[in-house]
């Protein structure tokens, strides 16, 4: 019962979405919106709709990677420096290689992103009082220094 719950709520969500945009759509035009704005429709919101949904997805299976490797219920990408370290990584390419485009920029922050979160992993390997709170907080402090880093180089 609950997962059917859960299902019409993401459903009414996704419905929510493709009615909102810079043009709103009511259910009572639904069918006259649709015979005259229906590129607007299929190259803008549905496209969007699903990004959305696959950023979603892409999240929380991250997250949920995150926490088994850590073995930490409150370890997220955001807490582990990883938010930060694709920052850094796309203001390094931006320096080193401007003239890169935005593919091989998102690769080599994804590249950097990935480095990151292995040396994230090697510095969980040497605490040795493993507490609740203080691998995220090591996670925090971490992403605070490579934010803390880019904001050096990017002033």
């Amino acid at each position: 019962m609950r997962v059917f719950l859960l299902f019409f709520c993401f459903l009414a969500l996704i419905l929510v979405s493709l009615m909102v945009g810079a043009k709103n759509i009511d259910w009572s035009n639904f069918q006259s919106f649709l015979n005259s704005g229906k590129p607007v429709f299929l190259i803008s919101r549905i496209p969007r709709t699903i990004a959305l949904i696959l950023a979603g997805v892409g999240l929380s299976v991250s997250g949920l990677i995150m926490q088994q490797i850590s073995l930490n219920k409150f370890v997220s990408p955001t807490t582990a420096g990883t938010l930060d370290a694709a920052k850094l990584g796309i203001l390094i390419s931006m320096i080193i290689l401007p003239g890169m485009s935005d593919f091989y920029k998102m690769g080599f922050a994804f590249l950097f992103t990935v480095l990151a979160s292995l040396g994230f992993m090697q510095m969980l390997q040497r605490i040795k009082h493993r507490s609740l709170i203080y691998i995220p907080l090591l996670g925090i402090m971490f992403g605070n220094v490579l934010s803390a880093i880019g904001t050096f180089f990017w002033i």
